[in-house]
């Protein structure tokens, strides 16, 4: 009597999608596909966040009732919690008012009900300090050699473009001087104080060598 059998390898019409493994491809492509997704959305929202550091805001002046100032750039504005006696929430700006070693603060809450005025002042200037971070505030007076130039803002700001560029040069030749040149002269007064001392400990203080 004669037995045949199935070709080993050759998949039946009835066989689970289970069993050969087809639907763990699918999850598995899924799952990588999300997650694609996921984090080109994340590099995205960094991209954005980090992009609006880039360009300053517009500038503007928040008065509130008790006659308290705020100057600088919104940063972010959500809605406040509702009060306990049921009144309607009201919107509170998270504002950048910079200037920290005035104020010890960078940011500053302010609440809508507490607001006073608003508006954008003219010449209302943001300032990228190498220290200290950001300073906001109006151009007053500019000196050249302890005199006054100008006090009109547009003259103001005309010599600042005019000087800024020669003025960071200078500051780039000093920091190069104090870190290398002096540097330099610094190290050979040391060695030569410490040649003097240690002639003075070999042959005594006050000798020839």
């Amino acid at each position: 009597m004669e037995i045949k059998g199935r070709p080993k390898g050759r998949k039946t019409s009835g066989a689970s999608l289970f069993v050969q493994g087809e639907p763990m491809v699918w999850l598995t492509g899924g799952g990588l596909a999300v997650s694609l997704v996921m984090i080109t959305g994340l590099l995205a929202l960094i991209l954005f966040q980090g992009a609006r550091n880039f360009w300053p805001s517009p500038v503007v002046r928040i008065q509130t009732e008790d006659g308290a100032v705020f100057m600088g750039e919104v940063s972010l504005i959500e809605k406040g919690p509702a009060g306990e006696s049921g009144t309607e929430a009201v919107d509170r700006t998270l504002i950048r008012t910079g200037n920290y070693e005035i104020t010890n603060e960078h940011f500053n809450w302010v609440d809508g009900a507490r607001v006073a005025a608003k508006d954008k002042p003219d010449w209302a200037l943001v300032v990228e300090r190498m220290e200290w971070g950001r300073f906001y505030g109006f151009p007053r007076l500019f000196l050249l050699e302890d005199e006054v130039a100008a006090a009109a803002p547009e003259e103001v700001f005309g010599l600042y473009n005019r000087y800024h560029d020669e003025v960071r040069d200078r500051r780039d030749r000093r920091r190069e001087l104090e870190t290398s040149d002096l540097g330099k002269v610094n190290r050979r007064l040391e060695k030569a104080r410490l040649f003097v001392r240690e002639n003075e400990m070999k042959y005594g203080k006050g000798s020839e060598e």
